[in-house]
């Protein structure tokens, strides 16, 4: 019996003393990082719609500019119909692919939008959102998501949500 006694209080002597020794590195974890958040504003884009028999591949640029109206880049893009994808009547669900060329490096976004199925592009006032999957540069390492809105001019506004 008193080998017994002698095992349970060595192991709880030795939970002790893990617990005293984490606590500290626990404690003097970073917070989380807050999420950075970039607004850009895009004039309306030229569009190349290259047509295939099994859909349509959309290619584009556009000049890039912050809420003040100072230049911020290129925004240069992809756009892929997706058969099967779940859209619904009268739209198609169209894979996107977004690289914004800023002065400090490049960020680079992906993922599935809803498109109406008659148009290049997306509804007016109809934001639709994409992950951010990483960049260059400044923007290495960077994760996060992009919303993407259509003004009723032709522009766009995206607001990038950035982590690390």
């Amino acid at each position: 019996m008193k080998f017994h006694t002698r095992v349970a209080a060595t192991i709880g002597a030795s939970v002790i003393a893990v617990s005293a020794l984490a606590a500290p590195a626990i404690a003097s974890a970073p917070a989380a990082e807050k999420p950075q958040r970039i607004v850009l504003n895009q004039a309306a884009p030229t569009l190349k719609v290259l047509e295939n028999p099994g859909g349509n591949i959309t290619i584009y640029g556009a000049p890039l500019t912050t809420t003040k109206g100072a230049s911020a880049g290129v925004l240069t893009g992809t756009i892929i119909k997706v058969v099967g994808s779940g859209a619904g009547e009268g739209a198609e669900g169209r894979h996107r692919d977004l690289v914004f060329s800023l002065p400090k490096g490049q960020i680079v976004a992906t993922g599935l939008s809803i498109y109406p199925t008659a148009n290049a592009e997306i509804d007016a006032n109809k934001p639709v959102t994409i992950a951010i999957t990483g960049g260059t540069g400044r923007y290495m390492g960077v994760r996060g998501e992009v919303k993407t809105n259509r003004n009723a001019d032709g522009s766009y506004r995206h607001v990038l949500t950035l982590l690390r």
